[in-house]
């Protein structure tokens, strides 16, 4: 068994594709965590991110698809699953395999995964832009008590900032 333990970034999925390409190796586990079953037989890769790799990586996404690509897997890589990285993983490996757009190929399971993890971050962003309520305490700051299930506070700051551009935080 072959596992890639990685920086939780698309820097570091894209190392990870760029490695396995290196290597002519698909690993069977791809994480950002420690925390996997080790048998005897078990190599275990611990892949810096390397941007020069992730470049080339993201190069080569832009030209199967576009950039908005780019964001859709920076999306799934805001879950906080333990599978995020795995399904970035296969989504792109498939995508580098197949020198094509695979997006709409919903008939291939690493593409069904991705939209499901992806899906997720992004309702729980819909839901928090809409439900989400602020209270002011005395010297005028506006602040909002959430604790959503996914990192999701990057996709979401910049919706309140113009919403209360008038108001500090």
């Amino acid at each position: 068994m072959i596992v890639y333990e990685i920086e939780k970034s698309l820097d570091g999925v894209c190392s990870a594709i760029f490695n396995a390409y290196v290597k002519n190796e698909v690993p069977d586990v791809v994480t950002a965590k420690n925390e996997y079953q080790v048998g005897f037989t078990t190599k275990i890769y611990r892949i810096k991110t390397d941007k020069n790799w992730a470049d080339r990586v993201k190069t080569a996404i832009i030209k199967y698809t576009n950039e908005y690509t780019l964001d859709r897997i920076k999306h799934t890589l805001l879950s906080c699953e333990d599978r995020a990285c795995q399904v970035s993983f296969d989504f792109i490996k498939l995508m580098m395999d197949k020198r094509r757009d695979i997006t709409f190929d919903l008939a291939e399971p690493a593409v069904i995964e991705f939209n499901e993890v992806k899906a997720k971050v992004l309702l729980e962003v819909h839901r928090f832009k809409g439900f989400m309520r602020f209270s002011q305490t005395d010297n005028g700051v506006l602040y909002a008590h959430f604790a959503p299930d996914n990192d999701i506070l990057e996709l979401v700051v910049g919706h309140f900032k113009r919403r209360y551009r008038y108001h500090e935080f």
